[in-house]
């Protein structure tokens, strides 16, 4: 194999390593779909301030119900598209990493977002009393206003590019 070979294989296998799609090893996590999803590049913008980064699409309710449950991978960053407007909550059921969520209506324009922590299970609790620990913590994740789009990402990311999720009114996101 030619040397320029190599090193199209080799960089090849580390762009695929290094977007490797991390999941808890727990039976809680045993039926999750594992399957990549599409990608798009999100792009952020509060000028003089922009961002991008790659974000995985959910577009069916399967996927939408799934989201970035049982993951592990702090960078996993999510696109939620619904077929219209409606009002959105999230909840963090088996999730194990913080993730801010930004709500955008059809024109994507942000109408709310916030910060939501994770909520794995607790040693010994039963399946009825996790979820319902779960439910109760994520009162506070909807949108209050009709959405279309959701973005989940990293919590903390938009804050260490200097985009802080209180201006989130003020941010354009393109994708």
């Amino acid at each position: 194999m030619k040397a320029g070979k190599i090193i199209a294989v080799v960089a090849t296998a580390l762009a695929a390593y290094g977007n490797a799609r991390e999941f808890v090893q727990s039976p809680d996590c045993a039926g999750m779909d594992r399957a990549a999803l599409p990608t798009v590049e999100l792009e952020i913008l509060l000028p003089p301030r922009r961002a991008t980064i790659t974000v995985e699409v959910a577009q069916t309710p399967t996927r939408h119900a799934q989201g970035l449950m049982c993951r592990e991978d702090e960078g996993a960053a999510m696109l939620f598209v619904f077929d219209a407007e409606a009002l959105r909550s999230f909840w963090m059921f088996n999730t194990f990493i913080a993730l801010d969520v930004i709500y955008l209506d059809a024109d994507r324009e942000p109408v709310a977002a916030m910060t939501m922590q994770p909520c794995p299970r607790p040693q010994g609790a039963s399946n009825s009393d996790w979820q319902a620990q779960c439910q109760e913590a994520s009162s506070s994740y909807t949108s209050n206003v009709p959405a279309r789009y959701a973005i989940e990402l990293p919590a903390g990311w938009l804050a260490e590019r200097g985009l802080p999720l209180d201006r989130v009114a003020s941010m354009r996101f393109r994708w």
